[in-house]
């Protein structure tokens, strides 16, 4: 989650065009080694910035196109907590809303200390749970039985059934069960797959046409397990089990991927009218004692003119990361097809390069 980019000492903000930061874009790809990057930014809501390099597969010659797809991974985490507003504002979700009153089923297995976790305590890390999945319930996901819903529920009865490490509401521990739970929640009260009430109430209000869950597929860039000069590429549909998709299994392309956080760093301002103004607030603001947020860190940078929200992604064969100043109305994201030390320096220098002039 931590993120290797440092405040920049800029004023206004200038971007080049976009060939030049394809340019750019190749020599922090080449000087990272990584099998393809990319990047792009959006002001306004008009694209400024955008350029991509590199292969498809490490080893090969198919090159990255700017039309391809990108694991987003938990980049998804701020577009459950999206659906989560919208819901909140159509009087479908609440806030407050405690797991039995949308799962009763789980109440006879159910640990006394998951029975006060709240929808809000889910979507800002606050519920408790675990960073890492316990071994059982993670090898039950793996196993992938029935249709997806039936898949999340099986694990969500396994962790759930376990006391969570700390008392709900008292500490942040980042862990992917908060959002596979939310996500459970939200299709319960949506009477529809995750899936397909992100889809409708997201990604086609905000035109995200070429949004998609799990591996990119064939003919895409693939995602690279290993390091700098001996990655393996992996297979197409490789990722994590789909219970977890709520957590982080979202791909798109890269202009989609800078829409989606553009429409975060407009807000109210927005051409597309999601949700309430206070309730868009609710999503940005980080509890007392924590920065963060639902789906978004909250920090503060000079080149942002105040407020910076930021949120990394990564299923361990891909990394992406997403910026926005709400104050300049600005978005910024970069994306690779590999994970680890190198991938991370590769995105953080390359929304470095967009913010200089």
């Amino acid at each position: 989650m931590k993120s290797l980019l440092v405040p920049l000492a800029l004023g206004t903000i200038a971007l080049a065009d976009s060939p030049d930061i394809t340019a750019k874009i190749e020599a922090i790809r080449q000087k990272h080694a990584v099998p393809a990057l990319g990047a792009a930014a959006m002001r306004d809501g008009e694209l400024v910035a955008l350029g991509v390099s590199g292969v498809r597969q490490f080893g090969a010659s198919d090159p990255v196109k700017t039309g391809d797809l990108w694991h987003l991974g938990s980049c998804t985490k701020s577009i459950t907590a999206t659906l989560a507003g919208i819901m909140v504002d159509e009087g479908k979700a609440r806030w407050d809303m405690k797991i039995v009153d949308v799962l009763p089923e789980l109440s006879t297995k159910l640990h006394a200390d998951w029975r006060g976790v709240t929808l809000e305590q889910l979507l800002t890390q606050r519920s408790g749970a675990p960073k890492e999945p316990p071994p059982e319930p993670w090898k039950i996901a793996w196993q992938q039985r029935g249709s997806e819903i039936e898949q999340r529920l099986a694990f969500i009865r396994g962790f759930t059934a376990l006391p969570t490490e700390v008392p709900a509401g008292t500490k942040f521990i980042y862990s992917n069960q908060n959002y596979t739970l939310a996500g459970a929640m939200l299709e319960r009260l949506a009477g529809k797959p995750y899936a397909e009430a992100v889809r409708e109430k997201v990604f086609m209000p905000l035109g995200m046409k070429s949004c998609g869950f799990g591996g990119c597929g064939e003919n895409q860039p693939r995602g690279h397990k290993g390091a700098s000069g001996a990655f393996t590429t992996v297979a197409a549909d490789a990722d994590n089990p789909a219970a977890m998709t709520p957590a982080g299994r979202v791909h798109c392309s890269l202009t989609d991927f800078v829409r989606y956080a553009s429409w975060h760093a407009r807000g109210p301002l927005g051409d597309v009218k999601l949700m309430s103004d206070a309730t868009f607030r609710k999503l940005h603001t980080a509890p007392a004692g924590q920065d963060y947020a639902m789906g978004w860190v909250v920090t503060e940078r000079p080149w942002a003119g105040g407020a910076a929200l930021t949120h990394s992604g990564s299923n361990t064969m891909w990394f992406c990361v997403m910026w926005i100043a709400p104050a300049k109305q600005t978005a910024y994201v970069a994306v690779t097809n590999c994970a680890g030390d190198a991938a991370l320096k590769a995105c953080d220098e390359a929304v470095a390069t967009l913010l200089r002039r």
